[in-house]
């Protein structure tokens, strides 16, 4: 369950994130991606991620990763994974692998 939202957070690689309170991302596997309050433009996740909300939407993790909120595209993770993010219900979801067109 996410402390922050109360929601449950699907245990099949669904991941729940709260912009309002510069919440945490809760992964299935118990990672967390925490935001600084301080600095919220910082994500970590075992590792520092550099995000820039106000900008392109890049997380820096080794190399730098598109993301557009806005547009719902995928954030590539380096173990190949996708995460997207459904701007309407907050959340990021881990895609397939598989190229889908």
């Amino acid at each position: 369950i996410n402390p922050l939202t109360g929601k449950p957070v699907d245990k099949k690689r669904r991941l729940v994130f709260d912009e309002q309170t510069i919440g945490y991302v809760s992964l299935a596997k118990g990672e967390k991606l925490l935001r600084d309050p301080l600095n919220p433009g910082k994500l970590s996740v075992g590792q520092k991620l550099l995000f820039h909300p106000l900008r392109g939407k890049y997380i820096v993790a080794g190399h730098k990763l598109g993301f557009d909120p806005l547009e719902g595209k995928y954030i590539v993770l380096q173990k190949g994974e996708k995460l997207r993010f459904d701007p309407l219900a907050c959340k990021f979801a881990v895609v397939s692998k598989k190229r889908r067109s």
